[in-house]
């Protein structure tokens, strides 16, 4: 069964084994990586059954030891001196 037109079910599967997120996935099937397309080929991964549990989870937010908050923390005065 062909999932795609640039990529068979057996491309796609050897791919989402081999990559960590969404985007390698993309540019490895040699699509665009846009918000549309990732939703179709979101869709055609459920769709086909495969395992993405592998992929790294992405935060919208920065991450930073907790010697470096203590650090900003201390030199600061207020917490907006801190967040910047």
């Amino acid at each position: 069964m062909d999932v795609g037109n640039r990529y068979s079910e057996e491309q796609l599967e050897v791919a989402v084994a081999e990559v960590h997120n969404w985007t390698e996935l993309m540019r490895r099937l040699g699509l665009r990586p846009s918000g549309g397309q990732r939703r179709v080929l979101q869709e055609k991964v459920a769709q086909v059954g495969l395992d993405t549990s592998h992929f790294t989870k992405r935060s919208p937010w920065r991450k930073y030891p907790d010697a470096a908050i203590a650090a900003a923390a201390a030199s600061s005065s207020s917490l907006r001196e801190v967040a910047s």
